[in-house]
């Protein structure tokens, strides 16, 4: 979640939404709080976060000056090490992301990037997709052959960049009232928000029920 007009975030609320996929992420849990006015980010620990990772607990780390919240429930498959823990960081500290999917051509990528000069510290791809990014920008996504949502933080431009795949394998959840951006990989994670209206949408219900049709539209 991102408050855009830097109002304080309620930590309650954004752990209700976490929580509310955590059959997607038996393994491991992390959140990364971030201040985007000093753009000071803290990685924090959860209840079932690994405690290899030495990460102070998210309700200890919590100040009212924070703005953007990232929370991840980790299904671990390509690195089952603590070093997969998410969300991760690239080498200097100045990317951060959240990741749900696979890059399936991530062993070449990771061997680009090592010509290029980039350095790996894990074996997952979600580090080839934080040194894609820095790498190539925002035109990574054409070289990444696969299914992925994610959310990636740039402290240096203060941007963040979310995207999915382009057939929407992986969906990508999310809503703007102009205040806050929630976003989540399973609409569970939003509906628990008081504010999220729970409304039939009638016309995508016909789209349905008269042709069958799903994902036509960037409506739910």
């Amino acid at each position: 979640v991102w408050n855009v007009q830097k109002r304080p975030l309620e930590l309650q609320a954004m752990l209700n939404s976490v929580n509310a996929i955590r059959h997607r992420g038996p393994d491991d849990e992390g959140f990364l709080l971030v201040d985007t006015e000093t753009r000071d980010a803290i990685p924090c620990s959860g209840a079932d976060s690994a405690t290899q990772l030495g990460l102070g607990r998210i309700e200890e780390c919590y100040q009212p000056r924070f703005d953007l919240l990232f929370g991840f429930r980790r299904l671990s498959i390509l690195d089952l090490s603590p070093a997969g823990h998410q969300p991760m960081r690239n080498a200097d500290g100045s990317l951060w992301i959240v990741f749900n999917g696979e890059i399936y051509n991530y062993i070449e990528l990771r061997s680009e990037l090592k010509s290029l000069g980039y350095g790996f510290h894990t074996q997952s791809d979600t580090e080839v997709i934080l040194n894609a990014y820095d790498a190539w920008g925002v035109d990574c996504l054409n070289r990444f052959n696969g299914m992925w949502s994610f959310a990636l933080y740039d402290i240096r431009k203060n941007r963040l960049f979310c995207a999915r795949d382009r057939f929407g394998i992986k969906p990508f959840y999310y809503h703007f009232n102009r205040e806050r951006f929630l976003f989540g990989s399973e609409i569970k994670t939003l509906l628990v928000q008081a504010e999220i209206p729970r409304i039939p949408n009638e016309a995508i219900i016909y789209d349905y029920l008269a042709y069958g049709v799903l994902d036509h539209t960037e409506e739910t």
